[in-house]
């Protein structure tokens, strides 16, 4: 039941995110044709895995897009086609366009098996055209279900790119 919540409520802002007018005898959708930069990115996917036998669907949507920043969102519900369990999660994905830094956060939940968390980062304090000086970070842990929850991992790492 709470998967057919979140694919009702999934779909259901995925198509409603236009302004709806009417003049009293027809009702209009307005869509925005602004520059690029305010364009709204979304991309929707079905797909089966014949190997684990699992049909999923993602979405996947521009939230901020402009000369400085971006920030880019997906959510994803997948089940098994015979009696296999449901699985939800979504992440965030962060970029600074100018530093070329990053980060994102995401989470994905299978019933009975618990649920995996996820940061990670990249900050790079020199960004050049040929060089690239960064420190870069990682966190991930799986909290309850089935094996229990499991110790983090997670790891730094400083890095220089250089093309000659």
């Amino acid at each position: 039941m709470r998967g057919f919540i979140f694919f009702f409520v999934f779909v259901a802002t995925s198509v409603f995110a236009y302004e709806i007018i009417t003049d009293g005898e027809q009702e209009y959708l307005l869509v925005p044709l602004n520059s690029q930069q305010i364009r709204t990115k979304r991309q929707t996917g079905i797909g089966y895995d014949s190997g684990s036998k699992r049909i999923q669907l993602s979405h996947t949507g521009t939230l901020v897009n402009n000369d400085n920043h971006h920030l880019a969102g997906t959510g994803s519900i997948s089940h098994g086609i015979k009696n296999g369990p449901l699985s939800t999660g979504g992440s965030l994905q962060y970029s600074h366009i100018p530093s070329g830094s990053s980060f994102g956060a995401g989470a994905q939940h299978t019933n009975g098996f618990g649920t995996d968390v996820g940061v990670g980062g990249r900050y790079n304090f020199v960004n050049k055209p040929n060089t690239q000086a960064f420190v870069q970070g990682q966190y991930d842990r799986h909290y309850g279900g089935l094996p229990g929850t499991g110790k983090p991992n997670y790891g730094v790492h400083v890095g220089l790119n250089h093309r000659f």
